[in-house]
């Protein structure tokens, strides 16, 4: 169960919380590593990006692309993400609510204690 500070949430609440634009992280992490789900989409293969490099036969094709998990770490690098054992037994998950576009810069900081 989760607290109304959001604090000690299992991975339930944590992936219901990501499908509507929150993000989350454990408690154990980096304070600024966080996760988030990237919703599914139809992306046109490019020639000069990697999927059209690899793949040239679908430059010019629609393709599905899946969602997903990812983690955005400390030094701003974004990685897919998939959760280990302890990831999905652990019970100190915290989460934010997404925040709109242009936030109140005295608002308090979600992830503050």
């Amino acid at each position: 169960m989760h607290s109304s500070n959001n604090e000690g949430s299992e991975i339930g609440v944590v992936m219901a919380v990501l499908k509507i634009g929150a993000t989350a992280r454990r408690q154990a992490w980096p304070r600024d590593e966080w996760l988030v789900l990237v919703p599914g989409s139809t992306i046109t293969v490019q020639r000069d990006r990697p999927l059209g490099l690899a793949l040239p036969e679908l430059v010019g094709e629609q393709i599905a692309y899946s969602p997903h998990l990812d983690v955005v770490q400390p030094d701003g690098v974004v990685a897919s993400w998939s959760p280990t054992h302890e990831d999905l037994l652990a019970t100190d998950w915290v989460w934010r609510p997404c925040i709109e576009p242009g936030p109140d810069p005295q608002a308090p900081d979600p992830w503050e204690r």
